[in-house]
């Protein structure tokens, strides 16, 4: 497998495994990143302050989403924008959206009694997209007593293409087969 370059945005992100760990992800006391934590506050902080979810510098000019269908379908993202070089590379590297290791989802999570944290154990959508655009809203999501603050992705960018790809089962993971990438314009 070829090395994947980390985009200049990310150079001086701490990095895990050799890759850039994303501004939202959780840094647990011993140093080690739980990427199936993200801080709450720091996700609502990005998305009023327009900042990128990965590298967390300000979006300007072309902004990114990635997310299932429901999302593509609602424009309704619950991770912030990002530019669009980060949410490419994080397409290539993330082990939920690139299903580089099959047990990504049976890892445990560390467990921590701060209330911001939120730990994410969704299964995969069946496919995923990078959506662009030029400007988003937040949009809070009532959820019975209480709630979350979404995206909602303004029009696609006419410049730039939306990037589709599947999600292979996991048997097709075991033979070292990748994921398709489609582009659609």
């Amino acid at each position: 497998m070829s090395e994947i370059t980390i985009p200049d945005r990310l150079k001086d992100r701490p990095r895990w495994e050799g890759k850039a760990i994303p501004f939202t992800t959780y840094i647990n006391k011993e140093d080690q990143p739980e990427f199936k934590v993200v801080d709450k506050d720091i996700i609502q902080w990005c998305m009023e302050e327009q900042l990128c979810g990965i590298c967390g510098q300000k979006l300007e000019g072309v902004v990114a989403f990635i997310g299932g269908e429901l999302a593509l379908q609602n424009k309704l993202y619950v991770d912030p924008g990002m530019h669009p070089e980060c949410a490419e590379y994080s397409a290539r590297v993330c082990p939920f959206l690139s299903l580089t290791k099959r047990n990504y989802a049976e890892k445990p999570v560390a467990t921590n009694p701060d209330m911001r944290l939120e730990y994410f154990d969704q299964p995969r959508p069946k496919k995923m997209c990078i959506y662009y655009c030029k400007h988003y809203s937040m949009e809070f999501i009532h959820q019975g007593k209480s709630g979350f603050w979404a995206a909602k992705a303004g029009p696609r960018h006419p410049l730039h293409k939306k990037i589709n790809w599947t999600i292979m089962p996991e048997s097709r993971a075991e033979t070292g087969e990748k994921n398709r990438l489609d582009s659609n314009r």
